[in-house]
């Protein structure tokens, strides 16, 4: 079997086990709090007509308090939280709650979807992504009163792509749906 097609068992192999999938989600959810973090900060550089500093990979995630780097062992979802509680290991600063509601929201959903579409793989990552993206959107709405294209076209993708792998034939309607919902929105 070539490369291509062990690569295609991996959505397969982590929505198999339901431990498998709490693992993937808090990883997602970890990320989220640099994606809400980041993303303004990004988007309003590029705004501004200026090439943003940071990006969603670099720099390695810093301490809030103090701005010293964070080991990779302390990004670690939960981890830090059950070792730590609520403070910085590094200058003892209090860490934002924010950091583990995302990652037990992203657990939740994940979960959700996992026991809703148990043994549908592409069901299980579909519903997974679209709650993930409704959360990361959810709380940059609420921190900035901005959601961004990212997010929102981020959704709509997820959607259209879940329908056309459902439906099939059927994706016409769900484009045109989409087509008529933004009409009225615009």
């Amino acid at each position: 079997m070539s490369d291509l097609g062990y690569l295609a068992k991996v959505p397969e192999v982590l929505t198999a086990w339901p431990w498998m999938w709490a693992l993937v989600s808090l990883c997602v959810g970890s990320f989220l709090s640099v994606v809400v973090t980041r993303m303004p900060l990004i988007l309003q550089a590029y705004e501004e007509g200026r090439e943003p500093d940071i990006s969603l990979s670099h720099p390695r995630s810093r301490c809030a308090g103090c701005g010293a780097p964070l080991k990779l062992w302390q990004n670690i979802p939960l981890l830090g939280y059950i070792l730590f509680g609520r403070r910085a290991p590094c200058c003892g600063a209090k860490v934002p709650f924010r950091y583990l509601g995302l990652e037990l929201s992203a657990l939740a959903w994940g979960m959700v979807a996992w026991v809703a579409f148990q043994g549908s793989w592409p069901s299980i990552l579909a519903w997974s992504l679209f709650g993930w993206f409704l959360l990361a959107g959810a709380v940059m709405d609420f921190q900035t009163r901005w959601l961004p294209d990212n997010i929102t076209l981020g959704l709509l993708w997820t959607g259209l792509l879940y329908a056309a792998a459902r439906d099939g034939g059927g994706l016409a309607v769900h484009v045109w749906t989409v087509a008529a919902t933004y009409g009225v929105i615009a």
